[in-house]
């Protein structure tokens, strides 16, 4: 069986901002800062029961049919950061995540939603949630 190490994909809901618009077959791009994104992506599914840091509802989505188009805007919708945005009804509370685990959260997705370079490394995330265990 022959795989294609040419082959470059991403997937909408686990690509950061600066990606989204990135045709992967033809563009070389560095993915670490990406990779640190979806990382966030996937802890914070994994510690909310599957809810996306970018599902959203109130005011400013309304009209944001998709978590891509959420994710583009940077509305995370967890903090209170953004008057209009609020997590979905489904969503666990937020105040159950540890205060240092949601500072993470903060850097890497609202510091890194301009500044990928502030987006906690995976060494970071190992570090504060064997802290917290």
């Amino acid at each position: 069986m022959s795989v294609d190490t040419n082959t470059r994909v991403g997937t909408g809901e686990y690509l950061p901002p600066e990606l989204m618009e990135t045709n992967f077959k033809n563009d070389n791009c560095d993915r670490y800062y990406s990779d640190l994104f979806a990382l966030g992506i996937i802890i914070f599914k994994f510690l909310l029961n599957g809810t996306h840091p970018y599902q959203a509802k109130g005011a400013l989505v309304k009209d944001l049919a998709s978590t891509v188009a959420k994710i583009k805007k940077g509305y995370f919708a967890y903090g209170g950061l953004f008057s209009g945005v609020e997590p979905p009804n489904h969503a666990l509370p937020y105040d159950i995540i540890p205060p240092s685990i949601q500072d993470l959260f903060f850097k890497c997705f609202v510091d890194g939603h301009k500044e990928p370079k502030k987006r906690p490394t995976a060494k970071e995330w190992l570090n504060v949630l064997k802290a917290e265990s």
